[in-house]
């Protein structure tokens, strides 16, 4: 049987990816004539090529998201100029939110005497999700916190992102001081060795990099926001 184009193969496949990704002709090129066992892709070149493309796609958002950086839409030039639909979040909208999660694992009711949240029931994606409500309610030093809405997403080069909560808590160091906002995700508590998703992790990573992490390392885009992975409300400052 003739051998059919690999070079050809492997862009078709790029293309219909989701998103589509795209490579010239000569790097595809490249990329085979550096593979040293190249009877395996003769034998079965349609097999050879949907691995060499994961595997390509893989490194290319790995390229795209270690060199993200974000920028405050206000320290933009001609940020001014911007049109009204500039992509912007304004916390009024969050605290007009009337949305509920139908499909949530657990609708937890709050207790509303201690008000720490905007919401009398707070949709609850798992276990760990529900023990963090119930701890956020009997902690002294949180003022507030939200689940954020479906619609607050943070766009990545490996699809939206959308960060669990925002917790506003007393400084730790002066009372006085401006409260700290915190955009926080919830995970299991082994997250860093357990067998996330590779784009999981990588949008972890962009999060980190546009709210800023100290627990990450990343300096982010904005002002009094720490961004945590945490996977207990006693993980918090």
């Amino acid at each position: 049987h003739p051998v059919p184009n690999l070079v050809q193969v492997m862009a078709d496949l790029m293309d219909h990816a989701s998103p589509p990704v795209r490579l010239t002709r000569r790097t595809l090129l490249d990329v085979f004539l550096r593979v040293k066992n190249k009877k395996a892709a003769i034998d079965s070149p349609r097999e050879w090529a949907a691995v060499a493309v994961a595997r390509l796609k893989e490194a290319l958002a790995d390229h795209l998201v270690n060199g993200i950086e974000y920028t405050r839409v206000a320290d933009l030039p001609g940020a001014d100029k911007l049109p009204p639909d500039a992509k912007w979040y304004d916390m009024q909208q969050i605290l007009d939110e009337k949305q509920l999660e139908l499909f949530a694992k657990h609708i937890e009711p709050v207790d509303s005497a201690k008000d720490k949240t905007i919401y009398d029931r707070i949709p609850c994606d798992s276990d760990i999700e529900r023990d963090f409500v119930k701890a956020l309610e009997g902690r002294q030093d949180v003022e507030l916190f939200v689940k954020l809405p479906s619609w607050f997403t943070l766009e990545t080069p490996v699809g939206n992102y959308q960060p669990d909560w925002a917790i506003v808590m007393k400084q730790t160091d002066d009372e006085a001081s401006p409260l700290l906002y915190l955009v926080s995700e919830t995970k299991d508590p082994d997250w860093r060795t357990t067998a996330l998703r590779f784009n999981e992790r990588r949008k972890i990573k962009c999060g980190a990099r546009h709210f800023g992490s100290k627990q990450l390392g990343e300096k982010g885009a904005l002002m009094g926001v720490d961004y945590k992975v945490v996977s207990s409300a006693g993980e918090l400052p």
